[in-house]
């Protein structure tokens, strides 16, 4: 697996890092989970950029990305940002793939950017808060009493036995890369998003969209590897309510980053995917 070398984009407020590999007009754009970075994908690129352009970037306050305001770290942002990242790269539609939190930016990106989205894969996303807004704001004050340990639970309950322990070892030290308000900007997003923004807004994508799905978590469950034979998960059932093009692949015996720990079935799934859309000429 190679190591893609990264450029740099400037936005306003934002030195956005990036890579792109591939020339075909289609198009993936791949956004990462909190308190990580493009190279999650790594071995996304290495076999999809022959038949398609691909392109990873860093997020506000994660990585080699440089912002000024890290409170700017938002979900609406994060998908501004890909969109604007595209309008430099002369891309006119693209598959957002998000991971984790990335998952909500590239729903975002679809609500906000029709016209600019060929369609959605969502890998291993959750619906982590539910109920009143206010009630949840409350209820994550206690997460940011200690954020970074509230990041590295998260991580640690993201593996399970059989993961490749090399994988956790790259992935934890990426948590202190991170700008600290960033991560909690992102926190208090996702607790806006899950609560209400998600269910008012998904109506509105009217593009295919694809989840890939290993594990379940929310603010009352331990993340936990979905067993064989399960035919739903309370947050599969959440997306099916409310998208109208929404595709489902479980998948059980992994952990959260599958992208990592099966990386072929990732790529499979992604490749059968964008080709089955239609693609403007």
């Amino acid at each position: 697996m190679g190591s893609t070398p990264v450029h740099y984009a400037t936005l306003a407020g934002c030195r956005l890092a990036y890579t792109r590999r591939g020339t075909d007009r289609r198009a993936f754009v791949f956004l990462h989970g909190g308190a990580s970075n493009h190279e999650d994908w790594e071995a996304q690129y290495d076999r999809l950029e022959d038949d398609f352009t691909v392109v990873g970037l860093d997020h506000r306050g994660h990585g080699k990305t440089q912002v000024d305001d890290p409170t700017t770290s938002t979900i609406p942002q994060l998908a501004a940002d890909a969109i604007q990242l595209m309008d430099q790269l002369a891309i006119n539609t693209a598959v957002f793939v998000g991971h984790s939190f990335g998952t909500r930016v590239a729903l975002k990106a679809a609500v906000d950017y029709p016209h600019r989205t060929a369609g959605v894969v969502l890998v291993d996303g959750s619906r982590v808060w539910r109920g009143d807004r206010n009630v949840v704001q409350q209820s994550q004050e206690i997460q940011f009493v200690d954020l970074l340990a509230a990041y590295r639970k998260i991580f640690e309950e993201s593996f399970f036995e059989g993961s490749d322990p090399a994988i956790r070892a790259r992935l934890m030290p990426l948590i202190d890369d991170c700008d600290p308000v960033a991560l909690e900007t992102i926190a208090r997003s996702t607790g806006e998003w899950d609560s209400a923004g998600a269910a008012a807004q998904l109506g509105g994508i009217d593009k295919p969209v694809f989840a890939i799905q290993t594990t379940y978590v929310d603010y009352l469950t331990t993340r936990y590897s979905l067993p064989a034979g399960t035919l739903t998960t309370p947050y599969l059932d959440f997306l099916r309510d409310h998208l109208k093009h929404l595709q489902v692949r479980i998948v059980s015996g992994y952990g959260h980053y599958v992208q990592l720990e099966a990386p072929t079935l990732v790529n499979d799934t992604l490749r059968v995917f964008a080709e089955s859309l239609p693609w403007s000429p």
